[in-house]
């Protein structure tokens, strides 16, 4: 079978969509089954999609193009006919491009925005939540019972396109903490990452405390020890899966590293505020190995270190060694 799917941004919102697509490929080879996966992905999410190995092609299309995707794009999607198209992300140009793709069958999101829902021949149920109260990974792994499937996550994902980061092999051998302190949006990000990342690397002199990402942030002050790393803009998306994977422990704010994480089967502490917890949170696969914790009030200026600090402590005495295989 010929698939094509879409979905196309942000980080975290495409670490759901290859959760759900990797569960329905592996459920279809148990059947017999095989499918070919065309996917189509923002430019700058491209690397993420390749190093998972999940799509045999990757169609790109930059975010400058803002309305209906260039020329080139509009007839690439018309000069081939596919099997199935699944639209995952379900706004208006999504839709758009699922109606001029040609194909047997098109599905798409039952709680689809910007009208794009008109496009759409068939949709999925939404979970017993609802479009409000249910995780954004649950109504992905809903349309896998439209194809045969069943909407259970199959596994960790696995990155075997990945490359080789330019980090020293021994540090992450070391199995470090890893802390991203930014975010796609500054309302969700944490202030207190500087002062964790101070009193972590203070009490654990030991281990490795690393920063990825991809902001401008000052590294903290007050460090007694050399095991403090800031990697801030030196890992590319491609190498994030190896980084990550090496984790005893990641600690980040509502973003896509923090999905990452949890979809590998590494410990993860997702720091929450203005966004639902329960719509967005880290989903572990195996008790107690994703984590979530919710400002109070919603207002992360008033998130204490001490309590993520506490947590942090839990999870390194009793989860942190049981983490999934990730490789």
């Amino acid at each position: 079978m010929d698939l094509l799917i879409i979905k196309t941004s942000s980080f975290g919102d495409i670490v759901h969509g290859l959760q759900a697509i990797d569960s329905l490929r592996r459920q279809w080879e148990r059947a017999g089954k095989r499918g070919a996966i065309t996917w189509l992905v923002q430019d700058r999410f491209a690397g993420l999609v390749e190093a998972s190995g999940i799509a045999e092609t990757c169609w790109t299309f930059s975010r400058r193009d803002r309305f209906l995707g260039d020329k080139a794009l509009r007839a690439r999607l018309r000069s081939r006919r596919f099997d199935l198209v699944l639209d995952l992300q379900g706004r208006w140009k999504t839709g758009y491009w699922t109606w001029l793709a040609r194909a047997d069958r098109k599905i798409g999101r039952a709680d689809a925005r910007e009208f794009a829902g008109m496009f759409y021949p068939e949709k999925p149920a939404l979970p017993p939540g609802g479009r409000y109260g249910s995780h954004a990974l649950d109504i992905l792994l809903n349309y896998l019972p439209l194809l045969g499937g069943e909407a259970t996550l199959a596994g960790p994902l696995r990155f075997p396109g990945g490359v080789k980061p330019e980090v020293d092999p021994a540090v992450l051998a070391r199995r470090p903490i890893l802390i991203f302190p930014d975010s796609a949006q500054a309302v969700k990000e944490w202030p207190g990452h500087r002062e964790l990342t101070r009193e972590l690397a203070n009490a654990y002199p030991t281990i490795p405390i690393l920063w990825p990402g991809w902001s401008d942030m000052a590294p903290p002050s007050g460090l007694r020890h050399d095991n403090f790393i800031n990697l801030m803009k030196r890992v590319p998306l491609k190498s994030l899966p190896e980084v990550v994977g090496s984790a005893r422990l990641v600690i980040a704010n509502d973003s896509g590293p923090m999905h990452l994480a949890a979809a590998m089967g590494i410990p993860v502490i997702g720091l929450f505020g203005p966004s639902s917890a329960v719509r967005y949170g880290p989903r572990g696969l195996a008790p107690g190995l994703a984590r979530a914790i919710a400002a109070p009030g919603g207002r992360l200026a008033d998130l204490s270190v001490a309590t993520v600090r506490d947590e942090i402590t839990a999870c390194l005495e009793g989860t942190a060694e049981r983490r999934l295989d990730a490789r």
